[in-house]
């Protein structure tokens, strides 16, 4: 075992906080101080079914019934 992995194997089972602290940034990076960006308005995007939408036109004209089958087919005359 080398020195530096005996070291790492002692932070990592260690109760010192800056310890295991001192592994984490050697493993994977020191994290930024301060996260800067630039924030921007919250958009909602809505969902619809085909059937849902504002814009959407029955291709056979307006429903008046169900036909009991669950489905917004015309009824059969």
């Amino acid at each position: 075992m080398t020195r530096i992995e005996n070291i790492l194997r002692d932070w990592a089972g260690s109760k010192d906080a800056q310890k295991q602290i001192a592994l984490v940034q050697y493993g994977f990076g020191k994290p930024a101080d301060k996260i800067e960006g630039e924030l921007t308005t919250k958009k909602a995007i809505t969902l619809y079914y085909h059937h849902e939408r504002p814009d959407f036109q029955q291709p056979d004209g307006p429903i008046t019934a169900v036909n009991g089958e669950g489905t917004r087919r015309p009824l059969l005359t």
